[in-house]
C-alpha cells in the first residue's frame, strides 16, 4: 500500500537559470506527524538505483510531471531529489512559484516493506519510493529545508498521510459507484508496476485483483 509522508520545507535556494530545485523529502532525525520514521538505511535501495525510475508529481498527481530527477542522494538529516523543471507550462509556473516562495512543501509517495516498533514510533527498515511531489498544500513536518544548490554542490555530487490524492478520487467513485472507472484506475496501475521485480510485481496484482473481484461483487 502507497503511503505520503508531506514535508513542510523552508526554501532556501531555486536556479532559476537552469530551472533546478533541490529538495530534502524525507527527514532521518524525526518522526513525521504520523509516528513514522524513515532512516538512512531504509531507503538505500532506491537511492543506490540513482532514482530512475522517480517521478517528480505536483500534489502526487501523475498527471501533472514538474520534472525529471537528476540527483537523488542523502546525508545524516535526510534523503534529497534534485530535479530539472520541464520546459512545459507546468514546469515553468512551479519555478515561479519556487521563486516566489510560494512552494514550501514536499512530499513523497512510498511503500513499507519492513518495519519495527520503538514505543509509539514505526521505524521503517525498509522502504520502496515510488515518486516525489512539490505540494501547495499543508505539511507534517518542519526538519527539511531546500538545499542550497550552491553551497551544496560538491555533496551533490559526491551523493546525491494525509489521504493521497488517488485514495480521494476513488473514495469519490466509490461514493457515485462508477465501478467501469475504477476497475480502469486498477487496471491502469497494474500496467505501469515495475517489470524488474517479479516477486512484488505479483504481489501487488493479486491485490489488485482482489479488489477488483470485490467491486464486482458489490457493486
Amino acid at each position: 500500500m502507497m503511503e505520503y509522508s508531506n514535508l513542510i520545507q523552508n526554501m532556501r535556494d531555486v536556479d532559476t537559470k537552469k530551472g533546478i530545485v533541490s529538495f530534502y523529502f524525507a527527514n532521518f532525525e524525526t518522526p513525521d506527524s504520523n509516528g513514522r520514521l524513515v532512516t538512512n538505511t531504509s531507503m538505500s535501495r532506491t537511492i543506490n538505483a540513482g532514482g530512475n525510475r522517480l517521478k517528480h508529481y505536483k500534489n502526487h498527481d501523475n498527471g501533472i510531471v514538474l520534472g525529471k530527477i537528476i540527483e537523488l542522494g542523502k546525508d545524516e538529516k535526510g534523503a534529497y531529489a534534485v530535479s530539472q523543471l520541464s520546459k512545459s507550462d507546468e514546469g515553468r509556473n512551479i519555478l515561479i512559484q519556487y521563486d516566489e516562495g510560494l512552494i514550501n512543501e514536499h512530499s513523497f509517495g512510498w511503500q513499507m516493506l519492513k518495519s519495527h516498533k520503538e514505543g509509539e514510533i514505526e521505524v521503517a527498515e525498509e522502504v520502496r519510493i515510488w515518486e516525489v511531489s512539490s505540494m501547495t498544500g499543508w505539511g507534517a513536518h518542519s526538519e527539511t529545508p531546500m538545499i542550497n544548490l550552491n553551497s551544496h554542490q560538491s555533496e551533490l555530487v559526491k551523493e546525491f498521510q494525509a489521504m493521497s490524492v488517488v485514495n480521494k478520487e476513488l473514495l469519490e467513485l466509490l461514493q457515485n459507484q462508477d465501478k467501469k472507472e475504477i476497475i480502469t484506475i486498477l487496471n491502469d496501475i497494474s500496467a505501469r508496476l515495475p517489470m524488474t521485480d517479479k516477486e512484488y510485481q505479483a504481489s501487488q496484482q493479486s491485490e489488485i485483483n482482489e479488489v477488483i473481484s470485490l467491486i464486482n461483487t458489490k457493486y
